[in-house]
């Protein structure tokens, strides 16, 4: 126990183990010279430290377009190359004091809005980069061979000169013999030798691998001390990482909120909608565990047919594919606006996709500083969508803090709680006394149900007859909460139809087939039937066979007695 407690307080620090014995490499370039595409061809190489599913930090994909500046925050990677591990890192483009009036001379006097936003996004852009380069233990120094030597270029090489780190000069897009031709132009740069690579066709990425894992030789960091490596190593496959989105609509603080419990700047933060497009993915050591947070593009209110088409689509994609890889996602919307039809329509998404989820209502100090009362703001709510009264619903400032630990132990109480699992006998048993106080509709009938999944709770139910209706069975699944807390987690009922041959009989609007399996007195008294004097079964309510009223359907023949 001890051992443990040293390895927590070691995963607890302010900086990650990993983070400290791992180099770190910063692809950096001006916009759209093929950092994101040079950045996926590192990472997409096979990871063999992964092969016994030991994990190996947050990993991702950056979202590639022609449009400059799509990259915004940084993007981390691993690689494994000639037995070494390196830690890469995606940056935005800098423009490096570029002619700014000149780029954004376009917008003019029509749109003084729109390009104020784009300055602040490029600002906040930038600061994500410049924090990467102060991180970095190699540069990797990124151009174009088609443009050549640009004015921004050279800005960009005396910027990271003064760095006094190692620096790896890649010319970008040499897929040709006179894109070749032209690289001793990029010697003009001060950097040392230019290496041709391509990032589309993966051609140099080997050769520059092997002189960065060189360089990182050469100014590694200290190294933590083999004993806390091997603790590390052995708590790796106790502590399994826990999933968390942080998901809602455009501009409801979400990035905010990751800065938040990390503790430092880790996402660009802007006023202006939609400054965060790749979903960026963070490591966390909390309360002795480890937790990897996904920061998400704010969901749209509808799925359209741009996903995947252009910088926005690829971006609602991504953060699709986050929410899906998730366990439990933080939902956040606007506490002063109140939840909208677009809020709602973020939680239906994540809970079909089967993930668990926790309402936040962000910007409660504001909320509550116009006098809004929590207890009002919780039962409006819940008046709004009553069909979510499982989810539970927080107070949260991510801009002081209120309420972000007990969101985080929410998550984490129901992540545990979501891998349930529901002992047959009992489930049957309950499911009984639930029919005893509404039976299935006529027609409809429930035999028995087993728990057939538990990543997301699933119950498979048997069923004769035609399938019970959506109310029913939205009954059903209210009366298995009530047994088991599968609290913020959504539950799924399958109905198949059980093809026995066995024959039973359906009294009033409850099913007693399947006698043959749990006996023929056990299954009356499960279904709440008796036995008349005439020989006949009748449900609750029944005064005998003779009755000939709508809730006395069938009479019992000797020959269909139950077996």
């Amino acid at each position: 126990a001890a051992r443990l407690q040293g390895v927590y307080r070691a995963l607890s620090s302010v900086a990650a183990l990993p983070a400290k014995r791992t180099p770190l490499v910063a692809l950096v370039g001006a916009p759209n010279v093929g950092k994101s595409t040079l950045f996926n061809r590192l990472i997409d190489r096979p990871k063999k430290h992964m092969r016994n599913n030991a994990w190996a930090g947050p990993q991702q994909r950056a979202i590639i377009c022609d449009e400059p500046g799509t990259t915004r925050d940084r993007l981390f990677g691993r690689v494994l190359w000639a037995d070494s591990v390196l830690r890469i890192v995606d940056t935005a483009g800098l423009y490096e004091g570029s002619d700014e009036d000149e780029i954004l001379d376009k917008f003019g006097d029509r749109d003084r809005k729109r390009e104020a936003a784009l300055r602040e996004l490029r600002a906040v852009a930038e600061e994500q980069s410049e924090i990467a380069l102060r991180e970095a233990s190699v540069v990797v120094f990124v151009v174009d061979s088609v443009l050549g030597v640009t004015a921004v270029d050279e800005r960009i090489a005396e910027r990271v000169r003064r760095l006094g780190k190692p620096i790896l000069l890649a010319v970008n897009k040499v897929d040709s013999v006179e894109r070749l031709r032209a690289l001793p132009e990029f010697w003009e740069l001060g950097l040392g030798e230019p290496y041709a690579i391509s990032a589309l066709n993966g051609a140099g990425t080997g050769d520059l691998l092997d002189l960065a894992v060189a360089a990182c030789a050469r100014v590694a960091a200290a190294a933590p001390t083999e004993e806390t490596v091997a603790q590390v190593a052995l708590l790796e496959p106790i502590l399994r990482p826990l999933h968390i989105a942080i998901a809602g609509r455009p501009n409801a603080g979400k990035s905010s909120l990751l800065n938040k419990l990390l503790g430092f700047e880790r996402a660009a933060v802007s006023a202006t909608a939609g400054t965060t497009r790749d979903s960026v993915r963070a490591q966390l050591a909390w309360k002795g565990r480890t937790i990897v947070l996904l920061d998400t593009a704010g969901l749209h209110k509808k799925l359209t047919d741009r996903r995947g088409v252009d910088a926005e689509g690829r971006s609602q994609l991504d953060a699709s594919n986050s929410v899906g890889e998730s366990s439990v996602a933080l939902v956040l919307f606007d506490a002063e606006l109140g939840i909208t039809q677009h809020d709602i329509s973020v939680v239906s998404r994540c809970l079909a996709e089967g993930r668990s989820a926790v309402l936040c209502a962000n910007k409660w100090d504001a909320a509550r500083a116009k006098g809004k009362k929590w207890e009002k703001v919780v039962s409006s709510i819940r008046q709004k969508i009553p069909l979510y009264d499982f989810v539970p619903l927080l107070p949260l400032s991510a801009t002081t803090g209120e309420g972000v630990e007990a969101i985080l132990q929410a998550a984490v109480n129901i992540a545990a709680g979501r891998s349930g699992r529901v002992p047959t006998s009992e489930l049957n048993e309950a499911l009984s006394h639930l029919m005893e106080r509404q039976a299935p509709p006529h027609g409809s009938a429930v035999r028995h149900a087993v728990q057939s999944d538990t990543d997301v709770p699933t119950f498979t139910l048997f069923t004769r007859g035609s399938t019970p209706p959506e109310s029913y069975l939205r009954f059903l699944e209210k009366c298995i909460r009530g047994q088991v807390a599968f609290e913020g987690t959504p539950i799924r009922l399958i109905c198949r139809d059980d093809g026995s041959q066995a024959r039973g009989l359906v009294s009033g609007r409850t099913t007693i087939a399947g006698a043959k399996r749990m006996g023929p007195r056990s299954t009356r008294l499960a279904a709440g039937v008796r036995k008349t004097s005439t020989g006949s079964l009748a449900g609750p309510g029944h005064r005998g066979a003779s009755r000939r009223g709508p809730r006395a359907r069938v009479r019992v023949n000797h020959n269909d007695r139950i077996r």
